[in-house]
């Protein structure tokens, strides 16, 4: 069930509730039932604690973990980097980044060249690829309504001759080699990182991908969640305010 409900760039408010009988009260004047008029159709996060969760249907619905295939062994991914100034398919390449070989310039040529024919994206001048090639199974871990995250994996890095455990250790690698103007070497991997999708045809970033396998698995957890009434099965927890009442 994961997925971006509100984007983490948009201005937002917080609006603090109690939730009593099935209803919610702002937290600050209980008496208060109505809440501000909110546009219709808006869409919101509700975050409570674990043990509020009263229903296991719902439960499982929410907090699910499982660790699903991402990419397959010795699938080749494109790692995206920016070298402010300099255009990596220009002739005078090699005179912008000097402790770069020649024989890496044309190798860095090479993989640009395949990846911005097959990409629908417009990538700003300043953009490069670095091929890297899996070495063992990619998998995601899904968190339920949480992020999903990428399990390691061995990288092999052929331009660096090198190898690495796991696709964020590869982007430091790369970006301490080639980008060498910034002071920190991290870098959102679902977003840097690019494969070849085989049913366009196109060069697409990994997190496309993510929000495919995640889609996927809400489909199906919906499914299971549907096929079994959630009064059937209700957690016993005692509430802590209850337990603070005592």
């Amino acid at each position: 069930m994961s997925y971006p409900l509100v984007d983490s760039d948009e201005k937002t408010k917080k609006i603090p509730v109690r939730i009593r009988n099935g209803k919610l009260f702002l937290l600050f004047d209980e008496q208060i039932e109505i809440l501000p008029l909110i546009e219709e159709n808006a869409i919101a996060d509700i975050i409570i604690p674990d043990y509020s969760i009263k229903t296991k249907e719902y439960d499982q619905l929410f907090s699910k973990e499982i660790n699903i295939n991402f990419l397959n062994k010795d699938t080749e991914l494109y790692v995206r980097l920016i070298i402010p100034g300099s255009n990596y398919w220009k002739s005078d390449v090699s005179q912008k980044l000097r402790d770069i070989s020649l024989e890496e310039i044309n190798y860095i040529l090479k993989v640009n060249e395949v990846v911005r024919k097959k990409s629908s994206t417009l990538f700003v001048d300043n953009s490069c690829f670095v091929k890297i090639i899996l070495m063992e199974e990619l998998r995601l871990q899904y968190r339920g309504t949480k992020s999903s995250r990428l399990n390691s994996c061995g990288i092999a890095i052929p331009i660096l001759r090198v190898n690495a455990e796991s696709l964020n250790h590869a982007y430091t690698l790369l970006s301490q080699k080639f980008q060498t103007h910034r002071i920190a070497h991290t870098g959102n991997v679902f977003t840097h990182f690019y494969f070849l999708d085989k049913d366009s045809d196109q060069f697409r970033d990994l997190d496309s991908l993510r929000q495919k396998r995640e889609s996927e698995m809400n489909i199906e957890l919906l499914n299971k969640f549907r096929s079994t009434p959630p009064e059937q099965n209700i957690i016993k927890q005692e509430s802590l305010f209850s337990e603070n009442k005592k």
